[in-house]
């Protein structure tokens, strides 16, 4: 059973450094687990229990009020787990794309909220994309043969005073005709 030393370090803070802090501590658990299912463990050495090994990376308090209490619950929200994973070299996932909001820091009190959003800072923004997400989506699932798609090619006169006018006039007399839809792509 290895821990990284960085890891028992309690002056580091922030979500990522406590993500890093949680996953380790479960991974210790686990290879303990194993070391003494296997009769690894030496008889002589008393097996620490879990409570001893979370003094390891942090106060007790701080893990049952804040680390354990959330973080498990991040498991549901895959977006979420791969930002805490990420390096801090990395930008995917983007911090927009986990919170939809974009802050210098987050803490626990903004990941309480997050979590009680189910997984929004901002659910104004994310009903938003949700939106255009579903439209995107919806597109593409009309029946066939109820429309068409018209490519449309268009010159615009760029000395024309008028040519936003002029480009609408232009798409007007080129749309399709009957009753089938026709969709203008520029």
């Amino acid at each position: 059973m290895t821990i990284d030393l960085e890891l028992t370090d309690r002056d580091h803070k922030g979500l990522r450094w406590n993500y890093r802090k949680f996953t380790a501590y479960h991974a210790a658990c686990k290879s303990l687990d194993m070391l003494f299912s296997d009769g690894k463990w030496p008889s002589s050495v008393k097996r620490p229990s879990q409570t001893e090994l979370v003094d390891v990376f942090m106060s007790r308090s701080y893990w049952h009020s804040h680390v354990s209490k959330l973080l498990i619950q991040v498991s549901r929200y895959p977006l979420m787990v791969g930002w805490l994973e990420r390096g801090d070299s990395d930008d995917e996932p983007s911090d927009f794309d986990v919170w939809h909001q974009t802050k210098p820091v987050y803490t626990f009190k903004e990941l309480k909220e997050w979590l009680k959003n189910d997984g929004t800072l901002d659910a104004v923004v994310k009903k938003k994309l949700e939106r255009a997400k579903k439209s995107e989506s919806g597109k593409g699932k009309q029946k066939a043969g109820r429309s068409i798609d018209v490519d449309v090619d268009v010159d615009v006169d760029v000395g024309d005073d008028d040519v936003y006018g002029d480009m609408e006039t232009k798409l007007i007399n080129k749309k399709g005709k009957g009753n089938k839809k026709s969709h203008r792509r520029m």
